[in-house]
This record gives structure tokens, sequence and C-alpha cells, in this order.
């Protein structure tokens, strides 16, 4: 790996470019930015290879057939919490593992295709774990806001949870994803190639994935380096008649990159980064508490990402 430098403008001006489309050619970022493909080029290869910038192809969890996505707090006891952690993320259907501060040791996403799938992973995979000396489990209703340009990079990363089997994508289009999560710059004429169809078909398909909000290409930075590296879960009670001018407003919050409505152990879960400390602490205690609806609030902090997935997100909170 490269050593480590800081962003400047125009490494930052590059990132925000591809992270709206990972796609982008160097010849249109050049254009864009007034510097020539290959500066391009050279700065993208320099990021990449520090591990700053990853291209990533996210697929909509709804639309790859994921009815299901659920956070899970875990108390531990009597073993390391980093051990309880590793096991953990052996499981495909877990697709991130944090290790926290606060009242829970560990935060657990996880993805199912129904109730029946949930509970077998409750109880024939979670509940086999020893460590675990309680759970709270929060069922997200409505993910109102999913912005990760800011990701943390694990340096092991395990085989993850595949397309569901009820998902929205033919044959085609499911092997079209799997070419682009082993490389999401995959030009179409090599995905045409390896999959015996015509370079516009598969032009076509990723446009048309992109445009109904089923997949998206983008570039996204590591959290754990830099100055951006404190990732928080923000869990809040809240009165029900003030929830959607509340959502709206926690939105508006440029640092809250996640926001949902939970039924379970909170009313609204947000997610936000912050720079420091001081940083986060006015983000929760001066603007996210004195939001008008918020009748509680509670902060835990990411002390370390045993597993992320970077492939799943909820593009827009209205799939089809």
């Amino acid at each position: 790996m490269m050593p480590i430098t800081p962003f400047n403008t125009l490494d930052t001006e590059i990132i925000q470019i591809l992270s709206r489309d990972g796609r982008t050619t160097n010849r249109a970022i050049g254009k864009l930015l007034n510097i020539s493909p290959r500066q391009v080029a050279n700065r993208i290869e320099r990021l990449t290879s520090n591990d700053s910038l990853k291209i990533v192809a996210l697929v909509d969890m709804h639309a790859a057939g994921y009815d299901l996505i659920v956070f899970i707090g875990i108390k531990t006891a009597n073993r390391v919490s980093r051990e309880i952690g590793e096991t953990l993320s052996k499981f495909d259907e877990v697709t991130s593992i944090l290790l926290m501060t606060g009242k829970y040791n560990i935060e657990m996403m996880v993805l199912a295709e129904n109730h029946t799938a949930l509970a077998q992973f409750v109880t024939e995979k979670l509940f086999s774990v020893s460590g675990i000396q309680s759970i709270s489990v929060g069922l997200a209703l409505q993910i109102e806001k999913f912005r990760f340009s800011w990701t943390p990079f694990v340096s092991k990363m395990v085989k993850g949870i595949e397309i569901g089997t009820n998902s929205r994508f033919d044959m085609v289009n499911r092997k079209i994803i799997n070419l682009l999560w082993q490389d999401a710059c995959l030009p179409f004429q090599v995905i045409a190639n390896k999959l015996d169809i015509s370079e516009s078909n598969a032009r076509n398909r990723i446009i048309q994935m992109k445009a109904m909000n089923y997949i998206q290409i983008s570039g996204a930075t590591n959290m754990n380096l830099h100055d951006t590296d404190i990732l928080a879960f923000v869990e809040m009670k809240i009165e029900g008649s003030k929830s959607k001018k509340l959502i709206k407003q926690l939105a508006g919050i440029k640092n809250v990159v996640f926001i949902s409505v939970m039924l379970g152990r909170c009313d609204i879960l947000a997610m936000m980064i912050a720079k420091n400390l001081k940083q986060l602490s006015h983000s929760v205690t001066d603007i996210i508490e004195k939001l008008p609806g918020v009748l509680s609030v509670s902060a835990s902090q990411r002390i370390e990402s045993i597993k992320h997935d970077p492939r799943w997100t909820r593009i827009s909170s209205h799939v089809p």
C-alpha cells in the first residue's frame, strides 16, 4: 500500500464526481476540472492504491429481495467482544459488525428475505454464538437516508450475502451485478463478451437498473483514514405527531448519513460521521437534542469495524 497523503482540493473534487457516478470517465472528469485525463488517472490510481478510495457497485437491498433490514445491539459477557464479532462476521446475512462504546458492545446489521429467514438466523446462528449476554433488535421500517460516501474499509473481507431469490433482477442482470461487484468500472464490451450478449444490451441494462434506483456505481472514501474517522449511532425516542418534520430536519444535517424509522429498540435510528469528539458532541447535544419532537437521545461511538459489506444500500425509499 502506498503512503497516505492528505486529500488536496483536486483530490476532493475528483472524489465528489466519482461519488455521484463511479463510472465517470477520466476524460469527462478532466474536462470538468480543466486537467488532462492522464492527471485524473494518476490521481485515481494513487487514491485507490493507498486504500483511500474504492469504486463500488451498490445494490438496493429491497430490489435484491431483502424485505427485512435489522439492527441488533449486542451486550457481551465472559468473552472478548472482538472474538464474538469475528464469529458473527462469518454469517452471510450479517453485512456490518461494529465494536462500540455505550450500552451495546457490538452493533450488527442483518438482511433477511422474510420473517422465516430472520427467525432462522436468530435461532440457529445468532443464539449459537457464546458470549452474547443480551440483544436488542430494531427493524428498519422506512429508511429515509442512506449516504455512505465515507465508509470503513476492512482489511479482511469475507464472502457476503448474494442477491435474494425474490429479487427484481432477471438472470442476466444478476450476472451483470456479480461482474460489477468484482470490478465496478468494467467496460460494457467486456461485460458483453463475458455474458455473450451485445454491448448495447449490457449498456442499456445497466442504465435501466440505475434509472430504476436498483443499482448505483459510486466512489467511497475510507473512514479509517484522514480526519473523518468517527461514526456514531444516535437512537431517538420521539413524539409521533412530529415525525415527518423531524425526519426532514435530520436529513438536512450534512454529517447525518443514515436515518430510519424503527420498530423495536428506538423510534428513529440515525448515524453520523464527525471529524472529532467536539463536532460529535455539538451535533448531538446542540442540534439533534434540540429538534422539536425529540424526547430522548442516546449516542454511541464506533471503536472498530470488524465487517462492512459496502455492496448494499437503500438507494430510494420508494423502489417500485
